[in-house]
Order: C-alpha cells, then sequence, then structure tokens
C-alpha cells in the first residue's frame, strides 16, 4: 500500500508526493533538477498517458509509462531502468484512486507491483563490529555500525549529503535510517 499523491500546485506546476518524498515541477517535458541531484522530465503524451524520465549527470537512469484508465479508477505504471554496470530493470505498478475524480491528479494507492529483474544485495560484516551492504547492479555501498553515527554511503547515484544511521531493534532486526540534507 505505498502510497502516491499528486496534486496541481498551480502556474503548471504539480506536487508528487511519493510515500514521504515530494518534488514539485511543471509537466513541460524539460529537464528539472531534484533534491537528489537527478533531474526529471514529465511530458503529457496522450489524454491519460504520461512519460517520465529520469537523469543523473545528463544519461537517462529510467523511463516510465504512465497510464490512468478511461474511468479515472485505476494509474499504472511501466518504468525500465537503467543500472549502472550496463544492466536493465524493469518494473510495473498499479494503483487504485483513493481521492479525486479524473485524470493522474488525485491520490493512489498501490494493489499491485511486479519486478521483473530483481535486485541482489550483498551483506557483510564491516570493522569487526559493522556492516556493509552492496547492491552491485547500483555499485552503491553502505558501511554502518550499530552505534546511531552517521555514515555516508557511496555510489554514482547516491545523492550527495546522504547519510545513514542504524540502531539495533532486537536479535533479528536493525532499523536503517537515510537522511539526505539539503
Amino acid at each position: 500500500g505505498l502510497e502516491y499523491k499528486i496534486e496541481d500546485a498551480g502556474g503548471g506546476k504539480y506536487r508528487l508526493a511519493f510515500g514521504d518524498d515530494v518534488e514539485t515541477l511543471p509537466f513541460d517535458g524539460k529537464d528539472h533538477p531534484t533534491k537528489y541531484g537527478n533531474t526529471w522530465a514529465i511530458t503529457q503524451t496522450g489524454p491519460n498517458k504520461w512519460k517520465w524520465t529520469r537523469k543523473r549527470d545528463g544519461k537517462v537512469i529510467a523511463v516510465s509509462d504512465w497510464t490512468v484508465s478511461e474511468d479515472g479508477q485505476i494509474f499504472s505504471s511501466s518504468r525500465e531502468s537503467m543500472r549502472p554496470d550496463g544492466s536493465t530493470s524493469h518494473e510495473k505498478l498499479k494503483f487504485k484512486r483513493t481521492d479525486g475524480s479524473s485524470g493522474l491528479v488525485g491520490n493512489w494507492e498501490t494493489t499491485e507491483v511486479k519486478m521483473t529483474s530483481p535486485a541482489t544485495v550483498e551483506i557483510a560484516k564491516w570493522q569487526g563490529d559493522g556492516y556493509s551492504f552492496l547492491d552491485p547492479a547500483y555499485k552503491e555501498r553502505t558501511n554502518f555500525k550499530l552505534d546511531g553515527k552517521n555514515y555516508t554511503p557511496t555510489g554514482p547515484r547516491v545523492a550527495k549529503s546522504t547519510t545513514v544511521t542504524a540502531k539495533k531493534i532486537d536479535d533479528h532486526t536493525m532499523e536503517l535510517t537515510f537522511k539526505l540534507k539539503r
């Protein structure tokens, strides 16, 4: 049940809230910078269709096609992501409308998620009592200890000023909190 909220922010701009992550930009097909160091370009391609292109350092990293059903109750997203290792991943999501009446503007909740190219994450011990998470496809590494201190993840698509803190919840659970300082 991930929630997406799309609002008309006025002046030709839209506010997109994916969970607690929010960006505001126009749907004019031009590249607009985001807080994570990427650019987003969203273009309406039909009466109920949009194309969302994300870039990092001028290179396309993902393209999504969005469609709202004729009755306005289902929002579908099909995305292809280009990984730094040269492979691609594919994702299809379906959402049901929980608020709003037509078009893309409204509140949406996921009803279906299909990942056709799952990710692999390697977990290892790091510096004695720490841990290292490595995502080979995205060339990202997160080294941390369960001490509540800030650690800096690395990789070509990690946003500048990102930190992670970690704490032990119980013998089988740890909680990682990623933060972006702006």
